[in-house]
């Protein structure tokens, strides 16, 4: 049964919109040359492809680190995790086996983009995590302090339209509201399409983020009624270059995939 037969979402009025189609090198454009998440690797992607998507994590000192996980590592082993490690022990870590450990600073990739690729899209996953122990408990409070950082550093290099929030938390998307109203806000959504269209148009966000091959199948059909209700969606957890395609075709605005 597709969308369009849910009472609830016409009560919500039509909105025209511009689809887009857009390529976003996932993880920040990594692979056999650059590992995840690195300034390095964003640049790379960012000169062949429309964004990129990184993960973050929060310092002591309350800096916005590009991380896909919370623990801060030598190439091997766990430094600590990045709530309680200072940016000076973030910048000071040794690789184990001989390769540079280098961890980038998400203000430093914003305003590298600012300056040099001002058009292009910048999606960030604000992650829930489990924490590394007892001292950072209060997830959700460290989320909403991240996506205040994010938007704040959008504004500060007056970047925050090409910003696109992914989590899975309204607080979150709220608490970014607050500093920016041109920041991307989307709902990371795991195979839901109704609830996620309907939670979307509640809180007035910009879409959806969307576990694709879990859960309901995307379709044509599904991303014309979201784009009529003035809604985009992120497509992620692609794994062949038949999904690329099938993406494209669909129209889907934002396309997360591990380019070569």
């Amino acid at each position: 049964m597709l969308l369009s037969t849910c009472s609830k979402i016409k009560y919500y009025p039509d909105v025209k919109l511009n689809p887009l189609s857009c390529d976003i090198a996932h993880r920040g454009g990594r692979n056999n040359t650059f590992p995840d998440n690195t300034l390095a690797g964003c640049k790379a992607a960012l000169a062949m492809h429309d964004g990129v998507e990184v993960d973050i994590q929060i310092s002591k000192d309350r800096s916005i680190w590009l991380s896909h996980s919370v623990e801060a590592t030598d190439g091997f082993t766990s430094v600590g995790c990045f709530p309680e490690l200072r940016d000076e022990e973030i910048e000071g870590i040794d690789s184990a086996d001989g390769n540079p450990v280098k961890y980038s600073k998400l203000e430093d990739l914003i305003a590298w983009m600012a300056a040099n690729a001002p058009n292009k899209y910048l999606c960030v996953d604000l992650k829930g995590w489990v924490p590394c122990s007892g001292n950072h408990l209060d997830i959700d409070g460290m989320m909403r302090l991240e996506a205040e950082i994010v938007a704040q550093l959008g504004k500060k290099y007056l970047f925050d339209k090409q910003i696109l929030i992914e989590t899975e938390t309204i607080t979150t998307l709220a608490q970014a509201r607050k500093f920016s109203d041109e920041i991307g806000l989307y709902l990371n959504n795991y195979g839901k399409l109704e609830k996620g269209m309907l939670m979307a148009l509640k809180y007035r966000l910009h879409g959806i983020s969307f576990k694709a091959n879990f859960g309901d199948s995307l379709s044509r059909e599904y991303v014309d009624l979201y784009h009529k209700k003035g809604l985009r969606i992120i497509a992620w957890n692609l794994r062949n270059p038949a999904d690329l395609n099938q993406m494209r075709n669909m129209g889907i605005d934002f396309i997360e995939y591990d380019f070569p």
